[in-house]
């Protein structure tokens, strides 16, 4: 059925004023929904700040870099203090500095997908830490736009230039199965992961290496030995805050592997279906 309508000028005004009216909502909600920060509509009950934000008067705010202390060493904020949410001491730490410091506080982990800057501000939340908020952007948002308020390796950063390109890193991916293909003779395959993060083994023959002096005294070894090295972490992502150890050591032949153990475990499981 077909219903026909003869509007007169004034109806068919009103009639689109009417539409506008029920899209424009729609329109707006659709525009404010930020999908760059998606943990922002997972933890609606915390307080997110952008680069901005946190750059502005950025004295007057306590930082808290919640990453393993490795990962700090690398690269962290200007000013920025190291708790690593891991830590058992995590609560009593912050207590100890807040005791002396009552800035708000600031939690920031490695990117919008990293959890720990939200764990963080929901477990201080519940020890009674009231002014609290989390940087979701990250220290790579961070240092792409404020590199000379970042410290990269103990220095800080002249240029946004000296942070290691995406295609840098994934030239040193590689697959489970082509990982596996470069192991030989005259190789050294390091495994990275913190120690409670070892609960899975994928390799023999595995050395160690989760923290930056290990790392370092390993790396001068290798480099005098001129091995090849093949290095893991638990998903693939410690992993590029090594190459900016490698790469100042002038090092090219490494590799990583993609997606680390959790990948690693994953095709194997998948082969053994399929078999």
């Amino acid at each position: 059925m077909v219903l026909n309508m003869k509007l007169s000028k004034s109806g068919s005004l009103t009639i689109i004023t009417f539409l506008c009216l029920l899209f424009i909502p729609i329109s707006f909600a659709f525009n404010t929904s930020d999908s760059k920060y998606p943990l922002r509509h997972i933890f609606t009950n915390l307080e997110f700040i952008s680069s901005e934000e946190l750059f502005n008067d950025n004295h007057k705010k306590l930082i808290i870099d919640v990453r393993s202390k490795f990962e700090f060493e690398i690269l962290h904020i200007k000013d920025a203090i190291n708790i690593p949410i891991s830590n058992m001491s995590f609560i009593p730490s912050l207590t100890s500095i807040t005791d002396k410091d009552f800035r708000p506080i600031i939690f920031y982990c490695n990117g919008v997908d990293c959890l720990k800057s939200s764990h963080a501000a929901i477990k201080a939340r519940t020890h009674d830490f009231l002014n609290v908020k989390v940087y979701d952007g990250g220290v790579h948002a961070w240092a792409k736009t404020y590199p000379k308020h970042s410290v990269l390796l103990g220095e800080f950063m002249t240029s946004r230039d000296e942070l290691i390109s995406d295609s840098l890193f994934f030239k040193h991916n590689l697959s489970p199965r082509n990982f596996m293909k470069e192991i030989g003779i005259n190789t050294w395959i390091l495994d990275i992961r913190d120690p409670f993060q070892r609960d899975i083994k994928i390799l023999e023959n595995t050395t160690y290496a989760h923290s930056i002096d290990k790392l370092n005294s390993l790396l001068s070894r290798a480099k005098n030995e001129k091995v090849k090295l093949l290095i893991y972490d638990a998903v693939g992502r410690q992993v590029r805050w090594v190459q900016y150890l490698l790469e100042k050591e002038g090092f090219d032949n490494y590799y990583f592997l993609e997606g680390g153990v959790k990948n690693f475990v994953h095709e194997r499981d998948l082969r053994m279906i399929e078999e």
